[in-house]
């Protein structure tokens, strides 16, 4: 082992040094997060990989964050490469999507038809700021509007984007009748509503 380069090694000294990115740059009253989610290398447990391959994700809500930690992601990748001897090969996709940040009219639209739905007990509006990644950030980019959440997650069930995930269908029931219920205020604003 002492003649080969060690990427294993390599992947796992970075993954760990990925951890200080947030905890040490960004402000603790602001949001970062970097996980590596895939670590894949080598096939045989006597065999030294020729190669590894990390995939992670990264969420802020500010966009100076985005620059500070894809910048001190690149310097990690570097100091590593420099430390174990090995080529590292940082590419950000272009799928990365901005932070989703509801409009408030959006938000007062989606509680209104939630509570006709589910009543002021079913309704959790008090969520704290959420990090997920979402494509439909794009779309409040644009117009206004609310991403929500229906609480899908059986009762004592892990949550979404973990392999032991199981949705109650019956949340499905409740987003259709808010989005008709959306649907049915929103054409009360309109001039000829008497014909509904």
């Amino acid at each position: 082992p002492h003649l080969t380069k060690d990427p294993v090694v390599a992947g796992s000294s970075l993954v760990q040094s990925l951890q200080t990115i947030i905890s040490r740059n960004i402000n603790p009253a602001e949001m970062g997060v970097i996980s590596i989610g895939s670590f894949q290398a080598g096939k045989k447990g006597n065999v030294i990989a020729e190669q590894a391959t990390l995939l992670g994700t990264m969420r802020w809500f500010k966009h100076e964050n985005e620059k500070l930690m894809k910048q001190r992601l690149a310097d990690m990748c570097k100091a590593v490469a420099v430390a174990h001897e090995v080529k590292v090969e940082l590419v950000f996709e272009k799928s990365s999507y901005a932070a989703t940040i509801n409009h408030k009219s959006g938000y007062e639209v989606v509680c209104n038809a939630a509570r006709a739905v589910v009543g002021e007990t079913g309704l959790v509006d008090n969520l704290a700021p959420w990090t997920g990644s979402e494509d439909f950030s794009y779309f409040i980019q644009r117009k206004p509007g609310a991403f929500f959440f229906l609480g899908g997650k059986v009762e004592d069930g892990v949550f979404h984007h973990q392999s032991r995930f199981l949705m109650d269908q019956r949340c499905i029931i409740v987003g259709c009748s808010v989005f008709v219920e959306i649907a049915k205020n929103a054409l009360m604003k309109l001039p000829n509503k008497a014909k509904l």
